[in-house]
């Protein structure tokens, strides 16, 4: 079996580009914003990021998975929440392989950006630095994925397997793994 995260999670790895930093429309599209604003509630910068997230899984299940897509995007989900941190590091990296810990340039490519503005507005201003390696951790990415995917397409259901934090402070994760 593969260790490239686009084989084992194709579903999730293709439709969170847009949370990464050099491919999501950012905050400053404010026309488009007004024009495409959500009735639920505001998601901050996210919001647009979470629309583009939206239409390219419209696309992908709509191209590749008709029958079942958002079955397959549970399976994909429930997998990786129960993998070990290994996978998680592997989502962010360079090679985009499990276990690889060097991580992405957070202004190209990296998601460290989007983990940060929701873990701010989620716990308050913790002023993270997205070029510090000890201002971003997998725990991070799992917090984002629950919020601005499970969430998204499965509002309401709990996620198994996973507490979301109660506190945003960085020195209670572990960064040995």
């Amino acid at each position: 079996m593969s260790n490239h995260i686009g084989l084992i999670y194709p579903i999730l790895n293709y439709i969170i580009l847009p949370l990464r930093e050099e491919f999501g429309p950012g905050i400053c599209h404010l026309d488009e914003f007004k024009k495409r604003q959500l009735p639920e509630p505001y998601f901050g910068q996210l919001t647009l990021r979470i629309l583009d997230l939206v239409e390219r899984y419209n696309e992908k299940v709509e191209r590749d998975y008709p029958q079942n897509g958002k079955e397959k995007l549970r399976v994909e989900m429930l997998a990786l929440y129960d993998a070990d941190w290994a996978h998680w590091w592997g989502f962010n990296s360079v090679s985009q392989t499990v276990a690889d810990k060097e991580q992405q340039d957070p202004f190209s490519g990296g998601i460290q950006c989007s983990c940060h503005v929701l873990w701010e507005e989620a716990f308050g201003d913790y002023d993270l630095d997205c070029e510090e390696v000890d201002h971003y951790h997998p725990e991070m990415l799992k917090f984002l994925i629950k919020r601005c995917v499970w969430d998204i397409f499965f509002p309401g259901e709990a996620l198994p397997n996973y507490t979301e934090p109660s506190s945003g402070d960085l020195t209670l994760l572990d960064f040995s793994v």
